[in-house]
């Protein structure tokens, strides 16, 4: 007999395929559950409720074609494994208990907070009707099979500070079979890299890119990105991506980006001169529309002008020494040294001239 509820009172641990593709099962509460493993509950499509109040772990597809509508993660939970919840196609939305200092949530998308500071959107709610999403800002990985099967987008914004996509992260994202496909808008001036996956099984090169679709090439897609866009001519994007239609305006480059960190490093108490020089000198080497992508140059401006404040000579300091007669140098008046060399000098011109006047016999 197929389990329809089940009830966990003192269960710790959900084992993997646990209850694998139980088509019946429609809810679960377990309350001192800390770990569910992968596949769990991988296929039922029947589940719409769950309690996990204690969860800390979630594992790779845990819930993978599950039916839930509303799902939310607990302040315990510190780790969520790819695919968890991919291909839930009737998940509307994700909430994140307060007091959780790992993930949060903007109702559709979950993002995990990196080491780095960084963020990852490690999944989505693909049953969410939204057909726009703009992914946050400060978001630096598209986590593997993240926003898979999020059949109503139409429209991806993805963040200037975007650095890589990963395995199946935008697969088959607005690929539904009555709309058109959609379109991607990258505010990075470099084009992410794209994560590939090895298999032993796979016989092409073009099977080792399924960010977008299956395989790379099978279908392409509309793209947006700023007029001094870099790297989005190379072969794999050139073969998911048709030629821009328009473009968005210039965007910040790595050097750019690179200087407003520096500048964010100074310490205005104990600033390095030679790192100010060096920072003068990179601002003025931008070109004049890059200039305006450095937000905190007046910052700078500031700490350049304390600096060079702090290396002028400050009034009342040592007195110069009072010159002793004789010794004004070059004020017109010859030292005792220098004298003596001009009176032996003019000596010796006066006895060059009697010598003369003797050779020549008719003036002594």
């Amino acid at each position: 007999t197929a389990l329809e509820e089940i009830e966990l009172p003192a269960c710790e641990v959900i084992g993997s395929y646990a209850f694998y593709q139980d088509t019946a099962l429609t809810t679960v509460r377990a309350p001192k559950v800390k770990n569910i493993y992968p596949a769990a509950f991988y296929g039922d499509y029947e589940l719409v409720n769950i309690d996990f109040p204690a969860l800390e772990y979630i594992g790779e597809a845990a819930f993978f074609a599950s039916g839930l509508i509303h799902v939310t993660l607990p302040a315990t939970l510190t780790r969520l494994d790819r695919a968890a919840f991919a291909q839930s196609i009737y998940l509307e939305d994700f909430e994140v208990e307060e007091g959780n200092t790992v993930f949060e949530t903007d109702g559709k998308g979950v993002y995990r907070t990196l080491a780095n500071g960084g963020l990852e959107i490690v999944s989505y709610a693909q049953g969410n009707a939204a057909t726009e999403y703009y992914v946050k800002e400060g978001t630096v990985r598209i986590g593997d099979w993240s926003l898979s099967y999020a059949g109503n987008i139409v429209r991806i914004e993805l963040p200037s500070t975007l650095k890589s996509i990963g395995v199946g992260g935008l697969y088959y994202l607005g690929m539904k079979a009555d709309q058109e496909r959609p379109t991607y808008v990258f505010h990075s001036v470099d084009a992410p890299e794209v994560e590939g996956e090895y298999d032993a099984e796979i016989e092409s090169f073009i099977q080792l890119y399924n960010n977008f679709s299956y395989n790379l090439g099978a279908y392409k897609f509309k793209v947006i990105y700023p007029s001094n866009g870099s790297g989005y001519d190379n072969h794999v994007y050139s073969n998911y991506f048709l030629e821009p239609e328009s473009y968005l305006p210039e965007g910040a480059e790595k050097g750019t980006l690179a200087l407003v960190e520096r500048i964010a490093a100074l310490d205005p108490a104990a600033p390095d001169g030679d790192e100010i020089a060096l920072i003068r000198r990179s601002y003025n080497l931008l070109r004049s529309s890059q200039k305006e992508f450095v937000t905190n140059y007046d910052k700078f401006v500031e700490i350049e002008a304390a600096y060079a404040a702090s290396q002028e000579p400050t009034p009342g300091g040592p007195e110069e020494e009072e010159p002793t007669e004789g010794k004004r140098g070059c004020s017109g008046v010859l030292t005792a040294g220098a004298a003596g060399i001009a009176v032996a000098a003019v000596l010796t011109a006066a006895a060059l001239v009697v010598i003369v006047r003797k050779k020549g016999g008719d003036k002594e």
